[in-house]
């Protein structure tokens, strides 16, 4: 009644679901305004899809993916389709098997996807997950990035929740992300409605009192009557209080065992059919039976069905679990810790610890230990935010001192994986708080620093942690190199090269002698800023040392070694380096369905494919890169992800999305900040100077300069601007003012040698030439240094230029050549505005028009240029499906596109249009 919007919205979702186009809604609306109704109604609606239903449970939100089992459990069948990585970990997870090693908190999210996908593949399926408020974080992760990567399967997701401020706050980040449909107040003719199909014999006076009171909520509207006109409070509460009063007035008619029988219930938090397994042995151990719960089923409390016992709603749970004394609620909570223990296995355990914790009043050392267990059970689950609780849980009940310490600083470690690092510096502060032993304060100031310098506030984190790592080196060499390397890292990806230098060589100094096993974290970091700062040849050799060590360290380690030996060998410009320790840790990433880490290494390869010329990869990595950060969760890593897609963005002309982005990245960092930095250098060199808008361009490049002399970073690895603002200067028509930035060019590509530096200085000094003939010999130069630079981009900008000079001197045919090889670079880049400028030079040179050939990277959008890559390096759509967190439905429809837009019948002419847009070899 009133709800007829509504109803057609989800009608709409179902049908498009049946034609094979998945989608999700989020029911938002207050207590007892009819979500349940209207899952209700999507469920009859969907008379000919498979059906998975589960409703979070306000007593389970801290048991890991105790939802996510109710709701694939009819599954299980299914396991042998998935890969075997996500089959494992959803299997362990689970509990339906042993647990896996490998992976991350999102593998098991990867496998749901693919198990709905699979389920899918034999009739529609309708997912429905009602007090959504209410689920584990690791079982809303789970569906939540499943259900945005749904695509073209026959899969309808239905989430119902309370409004946002009655969800924790990881749940709202998670909520957010998805589309809503809000439920309103019911008007006055659907309320009238709705009470006059309830006959209650009351007058219509009386009944409008109560149409009033209940303020258009349904629920309040069929209560309110049942209660009768003396219970109903007068002073003005919200209807989720008043609800609860009437729900306790009929829970304290009941008879005392049945009361107590319902306690029970209340506290057992799981779905109906957990009864047989835990609730009856429970009322056992309260000398209590099933048939002391039927007075409350006649009298509607309880709904007890095939499906076995449950509340009638969720407020009748709440107003009995909080009218209990608190020596009652304990007494329930030991019976059901009793009956789990009897029951057994790794998710027994963990409900026990639960119960067992809700069931002390004071330190237990027995039950933190049982807490302890359990939660390294979580972590091996990949149940890190479970974990975490389990873990704070275990804390509390220990008797102060080193062992609560311990607990509270194991809590604080799995702030990190399980992306709740706002926690984790609070925990690590209790913990400090607990004990004086030297050692465990060194941990617990070494993780404090590492949870600040990723979470939000690396400055002020880096210079305590690294005055910290000063003051114990004397006692703690070890501890304070790892900390000193960690402030290092930090320090170089803020652009302050000076001083990571200088932190990165004190950590090295630390561990001269010790193994290279316990070194090579260090000397990788001593090796990246060595390279960044010029010096070659010490940094090679670093890392060549740190190769056996490093292929021994877990390549799905959140320490990233792999990510920072490969940026130290691009800082040298050997991408062949680079590249091969960069597609190890993706590979193993996607093979271990570890969606959590591939951010950091997707970025990381996008910049070096945008720097080698396959701009098709590096746009699919960067925007994959961006849209797994904001799905996984890691909100630190979405500004680089959004910056670097905003740098090849406007390489290829898409100037609206690149600025939409760049905007996004500032605004998602506070000050002046390398970020910024970096935005000003894409659309300063990009776009401004792309499109010949050269004063634009200065200005741009100029603030990139005045960042690098604030920061004392001379490193083009990190930030080209010096060349890009002596080219602008001179289109400007400013070149008396090139020589400054020229200086910094020429003084960097001489400390340096990379080849790169050592061209674009050999450019500009052509640019800048008194006379042809020196302007010649420069460009010469710039050419033969590109050659062992393997960079096309930059490469094709000096012939551009060199081409533009050549006409203007009316050298025609010399120019022609020059024109020719830069448009044609630039076509097989993508890069439109600066292969519009090369064409249009060509025909300035009197030069016959030709067919330009478009790159696959500017017809397909950026999810299709994803999967044709993978597919024309001849993974099947199973495989391809596995590698990149989509379902084999999805891999079609984006083929199927591309296969139109490009003109193709078969993978053959795929893989070749694919590698006609990738540079050659060498």
């Amino acid at each position: 009644m009133g709800r007829a919007t509504q109803c057609s919205d989800i009608r709409t979702l179902l049908d498009a679901a049946v034609q094979g186009q998945a989608g999700v809604l989020l029911i938002r609306g207050e207590i007892g305004i009819g979500k349940t109704r209207m899952v209700d109604f999507a469920v009859e609606a969907a008379t000919d899809f498979s059906i998975l239903r589960v409703a979070g449970h306000e007593a389970e939100t801290e048991l890991s993916f105790a939802a996510l089992s109710w709701l694939l459990d009819p599954l299980t069948e299914l396991l042998p389709q998935l890969p075997e990585s996500q089959s494992n970990a959803l299997a362990g997870a689970l509990n339906w098997g042993p647990v896996a090693a490998g992976g991350d908190r999102l593998t098991v999210a990867a496998a749901t996807l693919t198990l709905l996908a699979a389920a899918a593949d034999e009739r529609p399926v309708l997912v429905v997950v009602d007090d959504v408020h209410w689920l584990d974080l690791p079982s809303m992760e789970a569906i939540i990035f499943a259900a945005r990567r749904l695509k073209a399967e026959r899969i309808a997701v239905i989430l119902a929740a309370r409004s946002p401020e009655d969800a924790a706050s990881p749940l709202r980040r998670w909520l957010g992300t998805i589309p809503e449909l809000v439920l309103p107040p019911l008007p006055e003719p659907a309320a009238w409605e709705l009470v006059d199909a309830h006959s209650t014999g009351w007058s219509r006076t009386l009944l409008a009192q109560r149409i009033q009171e209940s303020a258009g909520n349904p629920l309040a509207l069929l209560e309110f009557p049942k209660i009768g006109p003396e219970v109903s409070p007068v002073q003005p509460l919200p209807i989720s209080r008043r609800l609860e009063l009437a729900y306790g007035s009929q829970i304290t008619a009941q008879p005392q065992s049945t009361q107590r029988a319902l306690l029970v219930l209340a506290a057992v938090g799981s779905q109906p059919s957990v009864a047989e397994d835990v609730l009856l042995p429970a009322l056992d151990l309260e000398g209590l039976s099933a048939t002391d719960l039927e007075p409350a089923e006649t009298s509607g409390l309880v709904l007890i069905d095939e499906r076995g016992i449950s509340f009638r709603h969720p407020l009748v749970r709440s107003a009995l679990y909080q009218s209990a004394s608190p020596a009652d609620r304990r007494a329930a909570h030991r019976a059901l810790a009793e009956a789990f223990r009897h029951l057994g296995g790794t998710r027994a355990a963990e409900r026990r610890g639960w119960h067992l914790a809700a069931a002390s009043i004071g330190p237990d050392e027995q039950t933190a230990a049982d807490l302890d267990a359990a939660a390294a059970g979580a972590v091996e689950r990949r149940s890190y935010a479970t974990a975490m609780d389990l873990y704070r849980r275990a804390a509390r009940l220990t008797p102060p001192g080193l062992t609560r310490a311990r607990r509270l600083i194991q809590a604080a470690y799995q702030s990190l994986p399980s992306g709740q690092i706002d926690l984790g510096q609070a925990l690590i502060s209790s913990a400090q708080e607990e004990t004086d032993d030297p050692h465990l304060q060194t941990e617990a100031r070494a993780l404090w620093g590492r949870i600040g310098m990723w979470g939000g506030q690396p400055a002020l984190a880096r210079d305590l942690t690294l005055a910290e790592a000063r003051r114990i080196a004397p006692q703690e060499p070890i501890w304070a190199a790892l900390m000193s390397a960690h402030v290092a890292l930090v320090t170089a990806m803020m652009g302050e090269q000076r001083m990571a230098s200088e932190v990165a060589g004190w950590a090295a100094e630390q561990v001269t002698d010790q193994p290279d096993l316990v070194a090579v974290p260090v000397l990788l970091v001593y090796a990246l800023t060595r390279a960044i700062s010029g010096h070659g040849d010490e940094a090679r050799e670093l890392l060549i040392r740190c190769e056996p060590g490093l292929m021994d360290w877990d390549p799905l380690s959140s320490e990233h070694l792999l990510l920072v030996a490969a940026q130290g060998w691009e800082s040298l410009e050997e991408p062949a380096h680079a590249r091969r320790l960069l597609e190890y840790a993706v590979r193993s990433a996607r093979q271990a369905s570890a969606a959590g880490l591939l951010p950091f290494q997707l970025s990381r390869l996008a910049v070096l494919e945008f720097r080698a010329g396959d701009w098709a990869a590096a746009y699919s990595y960067a925007h994959d890169a961006l849209v797994l950060s904001e799905q996984s969760g890691w909100q630190t890593e979405v500004p680089n992800s959004l910056v670097t897609l905003a740098t090849i963005e406007a390489g290829m002309g898409r100037g609206q999305e690149c600025r939409q982005h760049a905007e996004r990245a500032i605004q998602s960092t506070a000050g002046a900040t390398v970020i910024n930095a970096r935005v000003a250098s894409a659309l300063g060199l990009l776009l401004e100077l792309a499109e010949g808008r050269a004063v634009e361009a200065t200005a741009h490049f100029a603030e990139v300069g005045r960042f690098c002399a604030e920061h004392e970073l001379g490193d083009p690895v990190l930030l080209n601007w010096a060349g890009d603002l002596v080219e602008a200067l001179v289109r400007a028509g400013q070149p008396d003012r090139a020589d400054a930035p020229y200086q910094i060019l020429a003084a960097e590509a001489a400390s340096t040698a990379r080849p790169t530096e050592v061209a674009i200085a050999a450019r500009c000094r052509g640019l800048l030439a008194a006379s042809p003939d020196d302007a010649d010999k420069a460009f010469a130069e710039a050419l033969e240094w590109h050659g062992r630079a393997a960079q096309p981009f930059d490469a094709a900008r000096t012939w551009l230029c060199y081409g533009e000079m050549l006409r203007r001197q009316r050298r025609r045919a010399a120019a022609r050549e020059a024109l020719e090889t830069a448009a044609e670079q630039f076509d097989r880049l993508g890069a439109k505005p600066w292969s519009d400028r090369a064409h249009g030079e060509l025909r300035a040179s009197g030069a016959t028009a030709r067919p330009r050939r478009e790159s696959p990277s500017g017809q397909l959008t950026p999810q299709e240029l994803q999967v044709a890559m993978v597919v024309a390096d001849g993974a099947s759509n199973a495989e391809a499906a596995a590698q990149l967190f989509l379902s084999p439905k999805t891999i079609e429809y984006h083929l199927s596109n591309t296969y139109r837009k490009l003109g193709l019948r078969s993978r053959g002419q795929l893989a070749r249009a694919i590698a006609d847009g990738r540079p050659t070899a060498g």
